[in-house]
């Protein structure tokens, strides 16, 4: 019967991807993760926990104008940039700082072009997320107090005054979004105003609502994608059904995203036609994905290899998207704390290649690769938790042998790759007699 299983897993997730797309640096990068990314002016402003970029002093913050770095916001803050939004022209960072520019503003501050400035008197705790909800600016975070008032873990401002939404929160908020008319905010707390809720709620102007019968752990980020609002964090459960990572939710219903990620999802963004995850993940929806991932409504798939390690940011700027995080590879390449990833760039490998197969599959370990067409190539096997454990070499026209019979029984990954790009990729399946 387990073989059986197998069998079935194996031919129905067996998938080959062409890639044409490929990673960049950043210029020379920042010397910590970035976190936090927004656009103004043309303009991609960063934030994060970094204190150079650009090789330049940028203390937490920094704008890139698609050819080099500078520090716009002359000594920059005292601590960690969380959030960055833009809002009437100007740009607006929430994060763990108490001075912007050397003057005293706590955990919230406006950066016009040319000074930064107070948002009333700010809050007493970290800010992590904001929102633009009905024309007013929405923050989310640590805090329990706003413009001196309380304000529990979520604050409108007005213009003029920092409001309270009901008693708010009683645990952190991580991420807000507009969805159906709505304010969303997703976190780590189980009540909203009144209402008992699982760690995430929505607002509609004037009282608190549960949705559906939420999440089952932390709230990291949310976007709207296709009239569909998506939630990423520390969950594996939405609405009641399995949910690893990453849910939807159509107004009425949650829905996982097929089989979702093996880790932490940390950031969401919409983004030319598809969807873009980041996170701590090294699989998603079956799929080899190196801490980023595309979903384009029906299926998950990588951008190329992938990064080194976690990535905590996502923003797409000239026609490109950006990713931040924890990593200093992306795609192979030197990418320290953000890459870009180019849409239209680099060589098909797929189109040198006559023929790709690897056979037969299941079995015990003893599989032939054949690959027809021109060049020489490197192949990975790669086990579920995203580790290398098997690497050779093969030249075209060629036909060679795998021999991983000494690896446990299960499911593993196979990828050929040219130079830095994935030609072919699937899954392999062990089984033992």
């Amino acid at each position: 019967m387990k073989k059986v299983i197998y069998l079935f897993i194996a031919f129905a997730l067996i998938s080959l991807s062409a890639q044409s797309q490929t990673w960049s640096a950043v210029g020379v990068g920042t010397n910590n993760p970035v976190t936090s990314m927004t656009i103004n002016g043309g303009n991609l402003f960063t934030g994060g926990q970094f204190t150079m970029a650009g090789g330049n002093t940028a203390n937490f913050f920094a704008k890139w104008n698609g050819a080099t770095w500078s520090s716009p916001g002359g000594t920059g803050m005292n601590s960690s940039v969380n959030a960055l939004t833009v809002q009437n022209g100007t740009v607006t960072a929430g994060g763990a700082f108490t001075l912007c520019g050397g003057n005293p503003m706590k955990f919230i501050s406006t950066w016009n072009g040319s000074t930064w400035d107070t948002i009333g008197t700010g809050m007493n705790n970290n800010v992590n997320a904001f929102a633009d909800y009905n024309t007013n600016l929405y923050a989310g975070g640590l805090f329990d107090t706003a413009g001196n008032s309380p304000a529990n873990y979520i604050a409108e401002w007005n213009g003029s005054n920092w409001l309270s939404l009901d008693t708010g929160m009683n645990g952190e908020v991580n991420a807000l979004v507009v969805y159906n008319n709505e304010l969303y905010a997703g976190g780590s707390f189980s009540m909203a105003g009144s209402n008992p809720v699982h760690n995430i709620a929505r607002w509609n102007g004037t009282t608190w609502d549960s949705v559906g019968s939420g999440l089952n752990n932390t709230v990291y980020s949310l976007t709207v994608y296709n009239g569909v609002l998506y939630a990423g964090g520390a969950f594996t459960a939405a609405g009641g059904i399995s949910a690893n990572y990453i849910a939807s939710w159509n107004g009425t219903a949650w829905d996982s995203v097929i089989t979702g990620m093996n880790g932490y999802v940390f950031a969401l963004d919409s983004f030319s036609g598809n969807l873009y995850a980041g996170g701590g993940f090294t699989i998603a929806g079956g799929n080899y994905a190196n801490y980023i991932a595309q979903w384009n409504g029906t299926s998950w798939s990588s951008l190329g290899t992938g990064m080194n390690d976690t990535v905590l940011s996502l923003m797409g700027y000239n026609s490109e998207l950006y990713a931040g995080g924890d990593f200093t590879l992306a795609g192979n390449d030197t990418a320290n704390y953000i890459a870009k990833w180019n849409f239209t760039n680099g060589i098909n490998e797929i189109n040198k290649i006559a023929a790709l197969n690897v056979y037969p599959n299941p079995n015990n370990g003893n599989f032939i690769i054949k690959v027809l067409g021109s060049g020489n190539y490197d192949l990975r096997i790669i086990d579920l938790p995203g580790r290398e454990i098997y690497h050779q070499t093969i030249s075209n026209p060629t036909q060679s042998t795998i021999n991983v019979s000494g690896l446990s029984e299960g499911i593993y990954y196979w990828q050929i790759i040219s130079g830095k790009e994935i030609s072919g990729q699937g899954k392999i399946v062990v089984i033992k007699n």
